[in-house]
């Protein structure tokens, strides 16, 4: 993995002190981080308003996808976000079209299997035959154990529509360390707004810098402790690393069509 690119995992999920020693073959410097340098390069020429990574680091990036919402199946309680995996899928297609990043190099990673059926369908549009190449996207689960070059988190998720998973220690810290050479993670900004920093009396309080977060737990959702991903989110936007993209143009003509039925509790 290239060096800075796990430091927020390290510090915001597992707790850990902030700065360690990334090995020789992180040189982000090196021949096989190229896609990361191309990756950062595009990132900056599109959206001018994200800070430089730190010297000698490629860093993730965050990109707010205003408009989205996240459909569920209502026989499985999968989910899909049209907005963010169009969005998604728009990025990577001017990547490999506009750099030396290939097709083979990124890798789409997501919460809900219905995603990732949702996201593999709209691949066979003509629009997108410039990644007809890239491997099938995947859920967490499925991508466990595996890395890919760069990686593209669709989140699916929106400050009213939550997946459990983000907020899970176990999900979050493979969604935010499966990259070797560039992470972009597509998601919704309001989840601060819904579930983040708390500054009343009760909540507000100092450490190491960030506020402690105040996470809103909905048992019926069966959600998880927000703080993880919300201290992510926070210290991607203090580090400048945030950039916030349109609604799409053609979302009004999304055409949603529910996902290929599965057993209960196959998400």
């Amino acid at each position: 993995m290239a060096t800075g690119l796990f430091n927020i995992c390290n510090h915001d999920v597992y707790g850990s002190p902030p700065t360690f020693d990334y090995g020789p073959n992180c040189n982000i410097n090196l021949e096989q981080h190229e896609c990361g340098r191309e990756l950062e390069a595009y990132l900056r020429k599109e959206f001018p308003e994200l800070a430089s990574p730190p010297a000698h680091c490629l860093v993730e990036a965050f990109l707010n996808c205003r408009g989205s919402k996240c459909h569920f199946n209502a026989v499985t309680g999968s989910g899909w976000n049209p907005v963010q995996s169009k969005h998604a899928l728009d990025f990577i297609c001017d990547l490999v079209t506009n750099t030396k990043v290939t097709p083979g190099e990124v890798f789409i990673i997501t919460p809900y299997r219905a995603s990732v059926e949702y996201i593999e369908r709209q691949r066979k549009e003509p629009e997108y035959s410039a990644i007809s190449a890239m491997a099938p996207a995947t859920t967490i689960d499925d991508f466990q154990g595996r890395q890919g070059d760069i990686i593209i988190l669709v989140t699916a998720t929106t400050a009213t529509s939550i997946s459990s998973r983000i907020f899970d220690v176990h999900h979050l810290s493979v969604m935010l360390s499966r990259q070797i050479s560039g992470l972009v993670i597509f998601g919704d900004l309001e989840i601060l707004s819904e579930f983040g920093r708390q500054k009343s009396k009760a909540t507000q309080a100092q450490a190491n810098g960030k506020y402690v977060i105040a996470a809103r737990r909905k048992k019926s959702q069966g959600l998880k402790d927000a703080s993880l991903f919300c201290n992510v989110l926070d210290t991607l936007m203090v580090r400048r690393r945030v950039a916030t993209l349109p609604v799409p143009k053609s979302h009004k003509k999304m055409v949603l069509l529910p996902p290929t039925r599965r057993p209960r509790g196959s998400v």
